[in-house]
């Protein structure tokens, strides 16, 4: 292989030949040259690769999110970067997939080969149950050490929710920042908000308002007649199409694309929500080789400097343009709402507390449809 081809080019020629640029396979050792890092780790998806071809079937992969659709892009890719694989990637709310993966492993029936969900919890307490893997993916040693364990769970990308809001409305100068913007008379029935009560991260930022502010703000913001939903994508989505002007329970890409009709902001004093979404291969998985080469791929620098819309895993990784690290920003600790899912106690009685000020959440999950048997 020649010393001018891009990197792109590279991963695109070891994906369609299936080969490695290393006679072994092998990782060679880490080096100050990002080039020759890059194809340490293109030489270790060739290997994977290689290994997971010899499997049959499909790679199930149980994603936590609220978009049904939502992570075809990543499937569409993992199967263009590695041919004749074939992925299946199946998106619920993580709250329903962790009942559906304990289920398949009370019956013996496992069909989820990886789960990459926001409950953390639960992915600790499979490991202390003996469901998950031990596996070290590529590009370990870049990983932030918050956002791995020992080699059974490892974060995929961080995600943050914050301001989603009109494009119109920040290109005036009027677009809200802080919790306390969201107040204004002006923002009166043209909010959007996810149900707290129906996504843990979005319930883990209300308890820091009502933390910060006092019970008092969620009777204020109750005041501004917003629109409830469920989903955080949704919730997005309607400020997207110009039905609502802004909404803080949602995620979006730090750098919007060309004609994007929203921005994305994070608050400057107040605080706001980040973690690692992370993931685990199943002990049992029917494609452990495929399982490996996927969460590699997740980890890998390509797809982390070119499929990550927010903050990287990696401490390698160059941030957004006109962005950080996630540690940058004093006003956010992506490790405090995984540390706060392990007091279940604490997140129920908060949850019930929400309910009786707001209701229950209505109308069908954004993922109804996921799974051909939910009753």
């Amino acid at each position: 292989m020649t010393s001018h081809l891009s990197r792109r080019q590279i991963n695109t020629l070891l994906a369609g030949l299936g080969v490695s640029l290393a006679a072994s396979g092998t990782a060679s050792a880490a080096t100050p040259s990002s080039a020759r890092a890059s194809r340490s780790e293109s030489d270790q998806l060739a290997a994977l690769y290689q290994k997971a071809r010899k499997e049959h079937g499909t790679l199930t992969v149980y994603a936590g999110g609220d978009a049904l659709r939502g992570q075809d892009r990543i499937a569409q890719a993992f199967e263009q970067r590695f041919p004749g694989l074939d992925i299946d990637i199946k998106v619920d709310l993580s709250k329903d997939l962790v009942p559906r993966i304990d289920l398949e492993l009370a019956r013996g029936d496992l069909k989820a080969d990886i789960a990459h969900i926001q409950l953390s919890n639960d992915l600790e307490r499979w490991k202390r149950e003996g469901h998950l893997l031990k596996y070290r993916p590529l590009g370990w040693p870049a990983i932030h050490p918050q956002f791995k364990d020992d080699g059974h769970i490892t974060g995929m990308s961080v995600i943050a929710f914050a301001n989603v809001v009109s494009k119109d409305l920040h290109d005036k100068g009027e677009a809200p920042v802080e919790a306390l913007d969201y107040l204004r008379p002006e923002f009166k029935d043209k909010l959007v908000l996810t149900y707290p009560n129906d996504d843990d991260a979005v319930l883990w930022q209300f308890q820091q308002l009502v933390e910060k502010y006092g019970w008092e703000y969620l009777d204020k913001l109750r005041a501004q007649n917003p629109q409830w939903i469920r989903g955080t994508r949704p919730a997005a989505n309607t400020v997207t199409s110009g039905a609502k002007a802004a909404t803080f329970t949602a995620s979006s890409a730090l750098v919007q694309p060309a004609g994007s009709t929203v921005t994305f902001t994070v608050s400057k004093k107040g605080p706001f929500l980040t973690w690692a979404q992370s993931a685990a291969i199943l002990k049992d998985a029917k494609h452990p080789a495929g399982a490996r080469l996927y969460l590699s791929w997740l980890t890998s620098k390509e797809y982390q400097e070119s499929m990550v819309s927010q903050f990287s895993v990696r401490s390698d990784v160059r941030p957004k343009e006109g962005w950080g690290t996630v540690f940058d920003y004093p006003n956010t600790d992506p490790t405090a709402f995984p540390r706060w899912l392990r007091d279940r106690a604490a997140v129920e009685e908060f949850r019930n507390q929400i309910t009786f000020c707001i209701g229950a959440p209505k109308g069908e999950s954004p993922t109804e449809d996921a799974f051909p048997d939910r009753p």
